[in-house]
């Protein structure tokens, strides 16, 4: 049996019409989106973007919140500066519930540090978090995560 691979096939090809089809599939998928990709707006039309927010925050180990803990942050850092107090902007004690609140903070990039102490494990625990506060609201919520 003699097989010649490059001769033409006898009957009707299927390389237009695969062609075709090949062509109207790029044709579909090149085209540009029509809608723009939405701008995120305030809720509520009276609001607006707010350049200093609130904080309220929580220091937390596992499930547990932290009472008395420190809070340190740093304005302007992404990354751990340290652990030394004098590393940071500020300081700010939490409550008997673990829970801190900062007013009037400029809207940016901030490191959380907290220090404290869990009665459950006996023992210190401490841990941070960067965190890019928005001014798409007047109040932030910012949980700090600490270990032991």
């Amino acid at each position: 049996m003699n097989v010649n691979l490059l001769a033409k096939p006898e009957g009707r090809t299927w390389s237009f019409p695969l062609l075709l089809i090949m062509c109207l599939m790029v044709s579909v998928s090149c085209q540009k989106d029509e809608d723009p990709v939405p701008v995120p707006q305030p809720a509520d039309p009276g609001d607006s973007f707010h350049d200093h927010v609130h904080i309220h925050g929580m220091v937390m180990h596992h499930s547990r919140a932290i009472p008395m803990a420190d809070v340190y942050y740093k304005m302007g850092e992404k990354d751990f500066p340290g652990s030394s107090p004098d590393d940071y902007d500020a300081h700010v004690q939490a409550d008997s519930t673990g829970a801190f609140h900062l007013d009037d903070l400029p809207t940016g990039n901030y490191y959380f540090y907290g220090t404290g102490w869990d009665a459950a494990i006996n023992d210190s625990v401490f841990g941070g978090i960067p965190t890019h506060i928005l001014g798409d609201s007047a109040t932030t919520h910012v949980h700090v995560p600490v270990t032991e």
